[in-house]
Parts: C-alpha cells; structure tokens; sequence
C-alpha cells in the first residue's frame, strides 16, 4: 500500500511537471512570436528614420546653398556648414545606434572632413541666439532643430526681400 501510493504520488508529481513544462514552452513560443514581430517594428521603424533623415540631409544642403548664393554667411562659416549639413545623417545614426552624444557623433564626423568642434562652435557663435541657444543643448531634436532653423536663414531673408519690395 505504501508502495503504491509511493507510485501515485510520482505519478502526480510527474504529470504537473509535464504541464508546467508544456505550459512555460508555450509561452516561450509566445515571446518568440512577440520578439520576432517587434524586431520587424524595430526595422520598418529605422528604415523610415533612415529614408527621413536622408531627406531632410538633402533639404539643409539645398537650404544652405539658397543662404550661400545670398552672401548671407562667410565662406568660412559656408564650408563648416556644408560639411556638418552634408554629415547629418552620420550624426544622426551615430546617436540612435552607439548611442553617442550629438557632440561626440559631431567630432567623430567632423574629424574625417578635416574640420575641429572649436571651427564649428566658432561658426555657431555668429548667428542668432535663438540657434545658439538650440545648439548649446547637445540633443538630437534640438540639434536638428538648430540645423533646420539654420539651412533657413536664407529662406527668411528671401520673404523679408519680398515684403520690403
């Protein structure tokens, strides 16, 4: 008798091993399932940032070219912005994948065109306060803030003309 229930009692001991084991496999094929379906988000989420970012890297090189053709910066400070504006997307990327500082993305990038932070700042120190005051806090929205709000200068001086006129 106390054999068997010896037996029994393994034998109930066995079975809920086997539930639990069966019941924990299916919520790793669960995960599995969520894991595989969010890297795809992830994925299809980059791809857009990437195909974005590309644009807006077009648009601040088309920009800074309208303020150059317009004398409104220095060739100096057209140079500097040609190089940052043509890296844009570098940065970008250098902060959303090694999770850099913008400032750390910057000097990585700006050290293989030649160019030092101290000729960049130099360069953000003559415009307005309201770009320098967006540059000075070293995020990604405000340093594509700065950037877009610099690639318009030449746009703002082009409504001024044609209000005056």
């Amino acid at each position: 008798m106390v054999i068997f229930s010896f037996i029994a009692l393994l034998f109930i001991a066995l079975m809920y091993a086997l539930y639990k084991v069966q019941s924990l496999h299916k919520q790793l094929a669960l995960q599995r399932t969520d894991s595989q379906q969010l890297t795809r988000q992830y994925n299809q989420a980059f791809a857009h940032l990437l195909t974005h970012v590309e644009h807006f890297q077009i648009t601040l090189c088309e920009r800074l070219e309208i303020t150059h053709q317009k004398a409104l910066l220095n060739h100096d400070q057209y140079n500097i912005l040609k190089v940052l504006f043509s890296s844009y997307r570098s940065v970008i990327m250098k902060v959303c994948e090694k999770e850099f500082t913008v400032e750390q993305a910057l000097s990585a990038v700006l050290t293989k065109h030649n160019t030092t932070m101290e000729q960049l700042q130099d360069c953000v120190k003559d415009l307005p306060a309201d770009i320098r005051t967006l540059w000075s806090k070293n995020t990604v929205d405000s340093f594509s803030s700065a950037c877009d709000k610099i690639s318009r200068l030449g746009l703002k001086a082009n409504v001024t003309d044609s209000t005056h006129s």
